[in-house]
């Protein structure tokens, strides 16, 4: 297959490397690496795996008091997918939609956008949202997919035990420990869209009690197409590296270490609505690189005795640099330290508690229209936590009781509680249900940005222009959610299960722009109105929706997954006086339906052949109609430790838009398209 590449040198060091490495490794003796595990769960298996995210202790996914999906590194490997982002299309609950070729909107129970700031994402207890917007930029959390061991997914709030921004989920990623990925592995794939996608990693061990992985992975993507039908200018490069150490010094001691260096670039183009440009246009879109560059360090020390009893201490630091957006330029740094304690106390209690610190230093330089004043900042976040899992009636009724205080330095001190009941119905049925409190803790763009946008008038009568300033507001409050879940879940037999849930939540002070009252006339630099305003806490709301997700294994060769959400949003200013400029779009900017279905099946001759069907239905708030999409994988193990795979995206619909205006950072509304790559898999 040919592939044309546009820019020679980006892939022409990693691509040396990469076959340096393969060619040396060859020569050498070499253990076969585990990592490349092919054997699929059984259903009543899926059912047992331990997660660790709903009341940060292990327990076993049917047993846990939430509603929670675990994306195993099965489900990666059959889905496809080369992004993390689109690995949460197939959660019930999730809604992922592309916004262009670099760009995703990922929430959970609703408020979708580019930085949907309700939703709290983890690799591997790190946290990942930007607090200069109080979300994630999908387009830089990457990592060798083959490297994730699971993903949890936890709908609902889970501020208790989380902190703030843990309001309507949980992302949890967790990869791999190093002895799982000994050897050597190295991954090619090659195709329309994404150009190429070159993944190597090794692993080995260290003495009796130890094991580490370097990895390196390079990758370029094409530019996509805007809904006009026109080629956007959102193509971009990639380049990163880690490794991961693991230590056991001791019976019931673990230590880890990690750390990644990441370059990503990538053409964009941004629209400003200012007043310039010729004949009074408003709407000027810039084309330029923008490059972002991060590093960061993590380690975690753990120790357990036998009976369950655990101290851990988890720390972080992470500095990310972001040059070149038509918006804003701008570099974070954090430091986290956490303490966790897991004791058991007269059989009937799990206590957890536990402490921490996070340090924040961010600086920004306005561009157009947009800035933070001041543009360089620093903040301090406390918080401590206290949870009490009780079993009322031993193996049948348990009782979970928490709450953590957090204090943000430019906020205050808030409580979010919770109380989590599960049932044992028998061995194969659970009912659970829950209240909870969460808070969400304004991002530094609400308390102190300051954002100028133009909205066009028309020709004849330019001073129809309205010049719309609105400023943040450093008085603004936690965003509060007062959550009521409940589920039940099953496994009907051997080949059957069903994992339902349904929630109502209830929304209090959200952040949201009311209608200037004022228009002023003004003839500076072009006839126009200015209008002022400034966010407050001044929206209120309702969600509710139901979850259902089925597994099925109709024969020994052939599986059905299936996930289906209704979701329903109601937005309203608070107070009949106000009249909202900004907030109520996120009622109508959210899917009613969506649904997803995977179909597995394991053919003669080492094949697989998998078809992932997805229905979402129209965001009428952004004039997205609805769709119907489908990817085809087909792939050959002719070895255990090989795999060739063929992999059509969107193959029944050639085109399609899934997301339309931004509410942060606006771009061209773009559109995803068919596309079509080979991948090679190997380890050794």
């Amino acid at each position: 297959m040919k592939i044309k590449i546009k820019n020679k040198n980006f892939v022409s060091r990693p691509v040396l490397l990469i076959a340096l490495m393969f060619f040396l490794k060859i020569s050498l003796s070499a253990t076969p690496s585990v990592a490349l595990d092919l054997t699929t769960l059984s259903l009543e298996e899926l059912m047992n795996i331990e997660i660790s995210s709903v009341t940060k202790r292990t327990q076993k996914v049917k047993d846990a008091p939430g509603a929670v999906y675990v994306i195993t590194a099965e489900d990666i490997r059959r889905s496809g997918v080369t992004t993390v982002a689109d690995l949460f299309r197939m959660v019930p609950g999730v809604h992922v939609a592309k916004i262009d070729a670099q760009a995703y909107a990922v929430s959970v129970r609703g408020f979708n956008d580019r930085f949907a700031n309700k939703l709290l994402v983890l690799v591997d207890g790190r946290t990942v949202y930007n607090p200069l917007f109080s979300g994630v930029f999908w387009e830089y959390l990457d990592t060798i997919l083959e490297d994730i061991e699971r993903v949890e997914v936890i709908r609902g709030p889970g501020g208790s035990i989380w902190g703030a921004n843990a309001v309507n989920g949980i992302i949890n990623i967790i990869t791999k420990k190093a002895s799982d990925t000994q050897g050597l592995y190295a991954s090619a794939a090659a195709g329309t869209k994404d150009r190429e996608i070159l993944s190597l990693r090794y692993g080995d061990s260290i003495g009796k009690d130890g094991a580490y992985r370097v990895y390196l992975k390079a990758r370029e993507h094409d530019e996509g197409k805007k809904i006009n039908g026109e080629k956007d200018v959102d193509d971009w490069r990639e380049i990163m590296g880690g490794f991961r150490l693991d230590l056991r010094p001791s019976y019931g001691e673990s230590i880890m270490f990690q750390g990644q260096v990441q370059h990503w670039k990538g053409d964009h183009l941004e629209i400003t609505q200012n007043l310039a440009g010729p004949a009074f246009s408003c709407h000027i879109c810039h084309s330029s690189t923008k490059v972002y560059d991060s590093v960061y360090f993590s380690g975690q020390w753990r120790r357990e005795n036998s009976t369950g009893n655990a101290h851990q201490i988890r720390a972080f630091v992470q500095y990310e640099k972001s040059t070149g957006s038509a918006v804003m330029d701008w570099n974070n740094t954090v430091f986290d330290v956490e303490y966790q304690r897991e004791l058991r106390w007269k059989e009937r209690h799990w206590w957890t508690w536990g402490a921490g610190f996070r340090f924040y230093r961010t600086d920004t330089k306005g561009i157009h229209g947009y800035r933070l004043d001041p543009e360089a900042n620093e903040w301090v976040i406390l918080n401590a936590f206290l949870q009490d899992e009780l079993a009322l009636i031993p193996d049948k009724l348990t009782f979970v009781v928490g709450t953590k205080a957090e204090y943000h330095e430019n906020v205050g001190i808030d409580l979010q509680p919770t109380g989590r009941l599960m049932w044992k119905i028998n061995d194969k049925n659970r009912l659970w249900a829950a209240v909870s409190r969460a808070i969400r803790t304004p991002s530094r763009g609400e308390l102190t940005g300051n954002t100028r946008v133009a909205f066009p008038g028309s020709r004849q009568s330019p001073e129809d222009i309205v010049l719309f300033k609105a400023y943040g507001n450093e008085d603004l409050d936690f965003e509060e959610l007062l959550a009521f879940e409940a589920g039940y879940r099953s496994q009907f037999s051997e080949r059957l299960t069903l994992d339902m849930a349904v929630f109502y939540n209830r929304y209090d002070n959200l952040s949201a722009v009311p209608e200037p009252e004022n228009f002023t006339l003004t003839l500076d630099p072009v006839p126009h109105f200015e209008a002022t305003t400034q966010i407050e806490n001044i929206m209120n709301g309702e969600v509710y929706g139901l979850e259902v997700e089925a597994n099925a294994s109709l024969t020994d060769w052939w599986r059905l997954k299936a996930a289906y959400t209704f979701t329903k949003l109601f937005l309203h200013p608070e107070g009949e006086q106000n009249t909202l400029f900004w907030g109520e779009d996120f009622e109508k900017a959210w899917p009613s339906h969506i649904l997803s279905l995977r179909s597995q099946w394991d053919l003669p001759a080492n094949l697989e052949l998998d078809l992932w069907m997805r229905y979402v239905s129209d965001l009428q708030a952004q004039d997205i109609p609805s769709y119907f999409t489908a990817d085809l994988r087909l792939a050959w193990r002719p070895r255990p430790n090989l795999e060739v795979s063929l992999v059509g995206q969107n193959v029944f619909d050639p085109v399609h838009p899934e997301f339309g205006k931004c509410f942060v950072l606006p771009s061209p509304v773009g559109e995803v398209e068919r596309s079509f790559f080979f991948r090679i898999n190997w380890s050794f």
